[in-house]
């Protein structure tokens, strides 16, 4: 039986306790109407217990104006990263490369060749990841994951953010093909405390030269997401292909 349409003025709601209200409103005929298979439910307690329900649904994930200011941070911080790195680099003092200089080998790493444009990309990526530290893990700490690993469970046929206590220590013992098909995106962004369920999904990038556009990494065709790319693979694993991954670099999200 469903209790609505009860009526109180301000003075004899306020005077009264709960349990009196409850007694006065089932005395009166008019206080309620009857809907089989249905609770007793109070009308003004059953709309605020929907209220406070609804409220906390709303807090447990970040408004626009909240992602909006997460992205602006995220900006600052690529920013200044990037102006950091090129600031104390011996060769460049303060000024961006060419793309000359971006597609000058540095140097062989792991049988390929590292350019000019790969290892600033690192150095500034390094650089920026204590800057969203400060700024946006410590505004948002329940909503904020810097570089998590995801892997898709064969049970559940779900993705989740692997322990990074476990992804560390098959590092460390070089069982990484254990990670075989994970993702690991740079920032999500999630809904508090439940890194599972997942708002934006963003990558840093740092285009040499730095006019260049952002570009997402394509999977090469030996890999399990191929022929996707890092965004459209995040966009449909992580975000359930609700939402489009961003690039964050220097010169705003993409």
């Amino acid at each position: 039986m469903l209790l609505s349409g009860c009526v109180f003025g301000s003075t004899g709601l306020s005077a009264q306790t709960t349990d009196s209200v409850t007694s006065a409103c089932l005395r009166t005929a008019a206080c309620y109407t009857q809907t089989p298979g249905e609770e007793a439910i109070l009308p003004w307690l059953s709309r605020t217990v929907e209220a406070a329900r609804t409220t906390h649904a709303v807090m447990r994930l970040l408004d626009a104006a909240q992602l909006a200011r997460i992205e602006e941070l995220l900006v600052q911080c690529a920013r200044r990263a990037s102006d950091e790195v090129e600031r104390a680099d011996e060769v460049l003092r303060g000024r961006s490369p060419d793309a000359e200089e971006c597609r000058r080998v540095v140097r062989r790493e792991n049988g390929r060749d590292v350019t000019r444009a790969m290892d600033l990309g690192n150095k500034k990526h390094a650089a920026a990841l204590p800057c969203i530290r400060e700024e946006l893990v410590k505004r948002f700490p329940d909503h904020v994951s810097l570089e998590p690993r995801y892997q898709r469970d064969p049970d559940t046929g779900s993705w989740i953010r692997l322990d990074p206590v476990q992804v560390a220590e098959w590092v460390q013992l070089g069982l990484t093909g254990r990670l075989w098909g994970s993702l690991a995106p740079d920032i999500v962004i999630h809904e508090s405390g439940n890194p599972n369920k997942l708002q934006r999904v963003y990558d840093l990038k740092f285009p040499c030269p730095e006019d260049n556009q952002p570009r997402w990494g394509r999977y090469s065709p030996e890999q399990p997401h191929f022929p996707k790319n890092q965004g459209r693979a995040y966009r449909d694993a992580l975000l359930g292909g609700q939402h489009h991954a961003h690039l964050i670099s220097p010169r705003g999200v993409y």
